[in-house]
């Protein structure tokens, strides 16, 4: 069963207009500003009228442990490959965000800017350590009651293309390129076990146990590859 891969709380970050965005970090200022301690910035949620929520998956296990930054604000300390945060609450518009191998000032992602909308978004971090990628995902959080849906994720620099389906049944996705996301795909509440294969040489590459979807939840299902080639697959919902 995929493991959890929920470490952080959830938290509420101030609006665009409540960062500094040229943040000095080698001064302290963004570097001892760590969540949930934002004394420093007062904002009160109740009065924005449009809020959306952005969440952070570490999907690079070539890039070890991360710090992430937005607008010069340290966000997430010490975050490992395979972890997601919980959403964060923000104004829509443009946001930049770096990420930092842990404790360091050496960039890995640099002043990257992203737009994100009034949907939920979640950033994902891939790609090998000499070519890391942030990929922003949107999400819809609409499904009809007692049912449940999932889109899935190709996050395994390895391999360029992926052929998806579920143990002994269906090919789901005969060809999926790494980067690319599925459409969302309706399910009835079960259990499934996946296959990953070669789709060119038909070899089987990962072979999930058994995935519980509940009810009344939408999952993005995301593919990784760690630090020794090994394939998994994780669910976020």
């Amino acid at each position: 069963m995929a493991a959890n891969p929920y470490l952080y709380p959830s938290q509420s970050l101030p609006s665009r207009s409540g960062f500094y965005p040229w943040l000095n970090r080698h001064n302290g200022s963004a570097g001892q500003n760590y969540m949930p301690s934002y004394h420093h910035y007062t904002h009160n949620l109740e009065e924005i009228k449009n809020i959306c929520k952005i969440r952070f998956y570490h999907g690079s296990s070539f890039c070890g442990t991360v710090d992430m930054y937005i607008n010069g604000m340290k966000t997430f300390k010490d975050m490992p490959f395979n972890s997601a945060s919980s959403y964060l609450s923000l104004t829509p518009g443009a946001y930049y965000v770096e990420v930092f191998p842990s404790g360091t000032t050496y960039p890995l992602i640099m002043h990257r800017k992203i737009t994100i909308g009034d949907t939920p978004n979640t950033v994902v971090l891939t790609g090998k350590e000499d070519d890391p990628r942030l990929v922003v995902i949107p999400e819809n959080h609409t499904v009809p009651h007692n049912e449940s849906k999932v889109k899935t994720l190709h996050l395994a620099p390895s391999h360029d293309i992926l052929q998806i389906g579920v143990k002994g049944r269906d090919v789901l996705y005969p060809s999926l390129p790494y980067k690319h996301q599925t459409d969302y795909l309706g399910l009835t509440p079960m259990t499934i076990e996946f296959e990953l294969k070669n789709p060119e040489k038909g070899e089987l590459l990962h072979q999930s146990g058994f995935i519980q979807f509940e009810p009344d939840k939408v999952y993005t299902m995301i593919i990784y590859e760690d630090a020794e080639g090994t394939l998994g697959i994780t669910l976020l919902h």
